[in-house]
């Protein structure tokens, strides 16, 4: 089997983002218009409160990160101090509408894409554009993702504050001494996932629960897998589209992973997003789906190291990977936002290229801006996996905006899969019954 998939050359790559790229009259501004910005700056003091899930204290990549941006914005703009306000990503969207209701939205939130339509449907965020009319056209391309995935009815709601795409992590030193390379069909995977499997550890995991995660990690492997067999997994009105053959074929796969294999435990069913990563970052399991922006988490436990490697999800044909299901988290301005110029100098800094650079360098998450990637550290050895990801996003991403009741659907999905897993229910009648709870909500909404 062929081990690792082809990297993108780094000449090649920095060729294509500078054919694309910023000059350097743009890479140091975002377009807020200079008679604007100088009276922002003239103003009093103000305090922003910024809600995220990274705590400034934590130690990783991604904090760090996070804490360089926020010396250098109050380094730049000394009257501005930003009040970081702790928030779990998981219930983000829930707390942003009840904050909404009572007329106490923080000014700046940080928030996984995944439940922007959620927010826009709620009115919690304001849209953006009237802070963008500067941008030339250069600036507004200046995008790995499209401006048009954070858009809705034309307004823009959001920036990516970071990019990240879901990717079969998968430990090369145990496949490797099984005789295994990269995976690259399901086949493969299932046949590498036994012959790691011991008493002591599970050859794949597949993050289930529902209580806490509502199936989000099994949900994105759906829609990758549908894609990859040619559908997607809503038709054009927002119905039901997985329950069908393609979907079957996703759910028996994962049946025959615990059943026929013996490579995953019937315990996935209370295993969330957080303890998958865990798993594998102690050693307890050889293989999960997850996005490429934990990967340097994963790869600070005891003995893994670049032992963990990464390659595009398996589809069921070895010479089809799924395609790059492209997500990350969002920059909103909250709907109670009283210091709105400042607020918005505050996302404009975080995306900035140079601080989208700093992202990539310090977190190893993907900078969304094409320009950031002329920063020298991208000419590095340690930027290659980097421009792999960034090259598989941009070959083979999808425009896709999660619906507005994601977590229904992913709770529905997960819900038949585990009745499936569990109490083996046939997998027909098991996506039926979940198409028809989630049409039945869709046609609520």
């Amino acid at each position: 089997m062929k081990s690792e998939q082809p990297l993108l050359s780094r000449r090649t790559f920095l060729q294509k983002a500078g054919q694309i790229g910023a000059a350097a009259g743009f890479l140091a501004t975002g377009g807020f218009p200079t008679l604007r910005r100088t009276q922002a700056q003239d103003k009093k003091s103000v305090t922003l409160r910024y809600w995220t899930f990274l705590n400034p204290k934590d130690p990783n990549p991604r904090s760090q990160a996070q804490n360089q941006i926020l010396e250098s914005f109050e380094a730049k703009y000394p009257h501005i101090k930003v009040s970081v306000e702790i928030v779990p990503w998981q219930t983000t969207g829930l707390q942003l509408i009840q904050a909404a209701q009572a007329g106490k939205t923080p000014d700046v939130i940080s928030m996984f894409n995944l439940y922007l339509a959620q927010q826009v449907a709620a009115k919690t965020i304001l849209p953006l554009d009237d802070y963008i009319q500067g941008w030339s056209p250069e600036q507004q391309q200046d995008f790995i993702y499209p401006l048009e995935q954070v858009s809705f009815e034309g307004r823009r709601m959001a920036f990516f504050r970071d990019l990240r795409v879901r990717l079969l992590w998968y430990r090369k030193d145990w496949l490797g001494e099984a005789g295994f390379g990269a995976p690259r069909s399901w086949e493969e995977l299932a046949r590498a996932a036994q012959a790691v499997t011991t008493g002591r550890r599970t050859g794949f995991t597949m993050a289930m629960e529902r209580s806490r995660d509502k199936g989000v990690q099994l949900g994105q492997f759906m829609i990758s897998n549908l894609w990859a067999q040619g559908i997607n997994i809503l038709d054009d009105q927002g119905k039901a589209n997985f329950n069908n053959e393609a979907g079957a074929r996703i759910f028996q796969f994962l049946y025959d992973l615990v059943h026929t294999y013996k490579a995953m435990s019937t315990s996935v069913i209370s295993v969330d997003s957080d303890t998958s990563l865990q798993m594998i970052k102690s050693s307890a399991t050889a293989m999960i789906t997850e996005g490429s922006h934990r990967v340097s988490t994963a790869r600070a436990g005891q003995g893994i190291g670049m032992n963990l490697a990464t390659t595009p999800i398996p589809s069921p044909e070895p010479d089809k990977p799924c395609p790059a299901l492209t997500t990350g988290q969002v920059l909103m301005m909250g709907k109670d936002c009283k210091n709105r110029e400042e607020a918005w100098l505050f996302i404009e800094h975080s995306i900035s290229p140079e601080q989208q650079a700093l992202i990539g360098k310090v977190a190893q998450e993907m900078p969304t801006r094409k320009s950031s990637y002329q920063d020298p550290w991208f000419q590095t050895p340690e930027a290659a996996e980097m421009l792999a990801w960034v090259d598989y996003v941009q070959k083979t991403s999808r425009p896709f905006i999660f619906p507005e009741k994601v977590e229904i659907l992913f709770d529905t999905i997960a819900g038949a899969a585990q009745e499936v897993i569990t109490r083996r229910k046939p997998i027909p009648q098991a996506l039926e019954e979940a198409a028809a709870r989630w049409n039945k909500e869709k046609g609520g909404s």
